[in-house]
């Protein structure tokens, strides 16, 4: 039922069965034309779609439902308005049951007035807060022109969408700066979900500590910048895959390798628009596919009755109880932070925690030192107390990550 005035086709090659096929199976690939994975990805039933559009420096991000339904968060910004409209023609969107605007600045909403243009549009959800600009301006124009009310986006506002549970969990109360007013979604499916944070920073993110937002996907807040994404924050989403929108050699230099280091220290798989263009993300409520330039990855479903272990750069390489040295390498390519990460002597249960902040440089080793001996002298050397810790003849250490999973240990 797409309108009249759209008159667009897609390639109808379609390759749903092989698609299909992978749902299910751990890190399956298949490379398949850009053109032919999207029209193949659209026949795909009682799926959950949600495409990360690359857009430039912005957010835009389209989801179809189990149910046929569309969302639309957000649209880019000034500039990128016909590419977001042609997305969503060669996505074969004919109308938008919910809109949301997750906050008023150009790089979210331009492209939103363009939409409201072009699509019919049942729903729009909004925070309670305006702008000055001609953007904003515009916007409003739009859903008026629909004959539309906006509906007030906050914490504990339900989207009501058939298959899925949509739930606003942000923003809790009004702020100063516009980008914590962001609309935050929390999108389940089966036993997937997904949390839509716009650029909401780490003050919004505090507030939304409260309720339930453990999610599979973080959409990374601000596009990576070093503002969101705290370390509380991340801990309560505990997500096993995220995506950041950002433009190519942006002049804010998102994301910030602070963010970048958070996510590498949880474990989090990163995939980004400036380096892997569109993002999309499948669900069949159990498991999580991906489709990043043309190549589709089948990740391991979300419920398994085994945890995967734990896995990291970061290895206990020695640790001589004599001396009082524990000595930590990171073997990987980028730095790691290790805030909330702990080192135990496991028989005087005597608990280690590393200073916050602390980066572990790529390639770098940092030891921890106690006793009589014990320095100070950061990076490469660490003080925990002046007093012995280690038992001489037998003392396991264990090593763990900010999530309390165990990481290493020497027996």
């Amino acid at each position: 039922m797409r309108k009249e005035m759209i008159k667009r086709g897609l390639l109808s090659l379609i390759m749903a069965l092989a698609l299909l096929s992978g749902l299910g199976c751990q890190a399956v690939q298949t490379e398949t034309n850009s053109e032919q994975g999207n029209s193949s990805i659209l026949e795909m039933e009682n799926t959950l779609k949600v495409y990360y559009l690359d857009i430039g420096q912005g957010d835009a991000i389209y989801i179809k439902t189990p149910a046929g339904e569309d969302i639309l968060i957000d649209g880019g910004d000034l500039g990128n308005e016909e590419m977001l409209v042609n997305y969503l023609e060669d996505l074969k969107v004919d109308d938008i049951e919910v809109l949301i605007a997750t906050h008023p600045h150009s790089d979210h909403m331009a492209g939103l007035v363009s939409v409201l243009q072009e699509f019919k549009v049942e729903s729009v959800y909004a925070p309670k807060v305006s702008h000055t600009s001609k953007t904003f301006e515009n916007f409003l124009k739009g859903v008026k022109a629909q004959g539309l009310s906006i509906k007030s986006a906050k914490a504990g506002v339900t989207i009501p969408l058939e298959g899925v549970t949509a739930t606003l969990v942000g923003p809790v109360k009004a702020y100063e700066d516009l980008n914590n007013y962001s609309a935050v979604l929390h999108l389940s499916y089966g036993n997937t979900s997904f949390l839509f944070t716009g650029d909401a920073e780490e003050i919004a993110e505090a507030d939304m500590l409260s309720q339930n937002i453990a999610a599979d996907v973080l959409k990374v807040g601000h596009h990576g910048s070093h503002s969101s994404t705290s370390d509380r924050f991340l801990k309560a989403v505990n997500p096993k895959y995220a995506v950041i929108s950002a433009g190519v050699d942006n002049s804010y230099g998102h994301p910030h390798r602070e963010t970048l280091n958070k996510l590498a220290n949880s474990n989090v798989k990163v995939y980004r628009t400036d380096q892997q263009g569109t993002i999309i993300a499948i669900s069949d409520g159990k498991s999580l596919q991906f489709t990043v330039n043309g190549v589709t990855v089948t990740e391991q479903s979300t419920k398994t009755d085994q945890p995967a272990k734990a896995t990291s750069s970061i290895k206990l390489v020695n640790v001589d109880r004599f001396k009082e040295v524990a000595t930590i390498k990171n073997i990987g390519t980028i730095d790691i932070e290790l805030t909330g990460w702990t080192l135990t002597s496991v028989a005087g249960n005597q608990v280690y925690s590393f200073p916050n902040g602390f980066i572990l440089k790529a390639g770098a080793s940092v030891q921890i030192t106690s006793g009589s001996n014990g320095i100070n002298n950061p990076p490469s050397q660490l003080l925990w107390t002046t007093n012995n810790v280690w038992n001489n003849e037998a003392d396991p250490a264990e090593l763990t990550n900010s999530k309390g999973e165990k990481i290493d240990a020497i027996p």
